[in-house]
């Protein structure tokens, strides 16, 4: 979309798994979680997070926006905030939805300085809502 856009003119997008990158370390400057390691087990983050600290540069920036335990869920849940069934997205295999403090020393145990920390829920027309931690941080 910024390609076609012109926004950004030298755009590469790549998939791959958040927990084993495919690049060398110190590798970019700026690094974007928006609402991907959400589907990863709760266990599973702090090996993706250190990844993403494996692959920015030093005093490089780190910016994250995940699902949290405000979004309305249902009943299948597995610990310690892993969901199988989110009422509001019951199409998604799985979420993970810690509280925000939980999350923000996730991220600050994988080698991050959290800069700025918010919270932003959204309300859908049918009443439920979805609640995102926010964090803007940078390598230590």
């Amino acid at each position: 979309y910024m390609g076609k856009r012109r926004v950004v003119t030298d755009l590469e997008l790549h998939v791959a798994d958040a927990r084993a990158l495919p690049w060398e370390e110190a590798e970019f400057d700026l690094l974007i979680d928006s609402q991907v390691s959400q589907h990863l087990p709760w266990l599973e983050h702090g090996p993706a997070y250190r990844e993403y600290a494996r692959v920015l540069g030093s005093k490089g920036w780190f910016w994250l926006c995940h699902a949290d335990d405000g979004t309305d869920a249902a009943t299948i849940r597995e610990p310690p905030w892993d969901w199988k069934v989110v009422t509001l997205f019951p199409s998604v295999e799985l979420f993970c939805l810690p509280p925000p403090e939980a999350l923000t020393k996730m991220v600050q145990d994988a080698g991050f300085a959290i800069i700025e920390r918010r919270r932003l829920a959204r309300t859908y027309p049918d009443g439920q809502v979805a609640s995102y931690t926010i964090l803007a941080g940078m390598k230590l």
